[in-house]
């Protein structure tokens, strides 16, 4: 079976991007594997720590564990090929299993928590709403932002994968990285962010980056410190994927928000599968109401206006601290020319949107 990944940074568009593939019946997806609650890949060290090409006995793991994914994602009643409503039915088994656990003082079942994670993407979709899987995928597909610090290692377990990179212009997204943490949401990310940080002052990597990490300081600047994130996670990104030899495609966030439909053509082309009705309609759905399925990866939005719509709504000081980041970034002389274009072209897009409102 081939194989796909799907990476990016939190609040890339990197779920819709994964449903969007997911809406088609030769697709297999497979949502956070690498998250640690799911304890499938033990071996694997933390996100903030980078492993290249040379970790072979890594990459041998990687292969085979992978291999082992359909079990844990469909443990119950529904397998592919079956009815679609059979995956509400697991959606149902799995949560009364989750809570006759807690009311009993017990963990979460391992089971559960495996199938929760790489069904996280369909677990509030209503049953109508399912997409309809031939008996045989063949594709599976990969989401998983664990892995910016370690395409060295999936090009050395997977040479023959195809990895789809989104990115998405820093202003917004971190901005609504930030409203999500005051939230509560995004707990991971929330705890390691210290610890990314600490790596990327410390580790031989990222030693160009060293100045902007004097400057960036979870606790007292979030907003700085995250914009230090974007740029250091993207960046190593797009550095390893041109090393890697992977084959790969690149998606801007904007650019599939305002064009979705040959968007997703050009993507179905470039993973080598053939036009579908089924995600033909889901680009439809999704990208034409407001979200109400309640779901913490509902990726339903209005896209004609979702990007303007986040840059509209990014605080002012939190647009200058992002951008006075990367404008230290250019001084360095650390900032990749794609990734500089898509933050001059988003932070234009900003100061025109704050203008905008300014006059309303």
């Amino acid at each position: 079976m081939r194989t796909a990944l799907v990476v990016g940074t939190e609040r890339s568009g990197s779920t819709w991007l994964a449903n969007i593939l997911d809406a088609h019946p030769e697709v297999e997806l497979w949502m956070e594997p690498f998250a640690a609650a799911a304890r499938l890949f033990p071996g694997l060290p933390e996100r903030e720590v980078p492993v290249g090409a040379d970790a072979s006995e890594l990459a041998r793991e990687l292969r085979g564990r992978l291999a082992a994914l359909s079990a844990h994602k469909h443990p119950l009643l529904y397998r592919r090929g079956r009815p679609t409503w059979l995956r509400s039915v697991d959606t149902q088994i799995a949560s009364a299993t989750r809570r006759a656990a807690a009311a009993l003082g017990l963990s979460t079942p391992l089971w559960v928590r495996r199938y929760e994670l790489l069904s996280l993407n369909a677990a509030a979709l209503p049953a109508r709403r399912l997409p309809t899987k031939h008996a045989r995928a063949t594709l599976r597909v990969l989401k998983e932002l664990r892995l910016n610090f370690k395409l060295g290692l999936v090009a050395a377990a997977l040479p023959d994968a195809r990895v789809v990179a989104i990115l998405r212009g820093p202003i917004a997204q971190v901005a609504s990285i930030e409203r999500l943490l005051d939230r509560g949401r995004l707990g991971e990310l929330r705890e390691r962010l210290p610890r990314i940080l600490s790596v990327i002052s410390s580790h031989p990597r990222f030693a160009r980056y060293a100045p902007l990490a004097a400057h960036a300081d979870a606790a007292a600047d979030r907003a700085s410190a995250l914009a230090l994130w974007w740029l250091v996670s993207n960046q190593t990104l797009l550095e390893d994927l041109r090393a890697s030899g992977l084959v790969h495609a690149v998606v801007r966030h904007e650019e599939l928000c305002a064009a979705p439909e040959p968007a997703v053509a050009a993507l179905l082309r470039f993973c080598t599968l053939p036009p579908d009705p089924g995600v033909t309609r889901f680009v439809h759905w999704s990208s034409s109401a407001d979200g109400a399925t309640g779901s913490p990866v509902d990726t339903q939005r209005r896209s004609a206006v979702h990007a303007q719509r986040a840059l509209e709504q990014a605080p002012p000081e939190l647009r200058h601290r992002v951008e006075t980041t990367l404008a230290r970034a250019r001084e360095l002389g650390v900032l990749d020319p794609e990734l500089a274009d898509l933050a001059g072209s988003t932070a234009t897009a900003a100061r025109a949107a704050a203008a905008a409102g300014a006059v309303r």
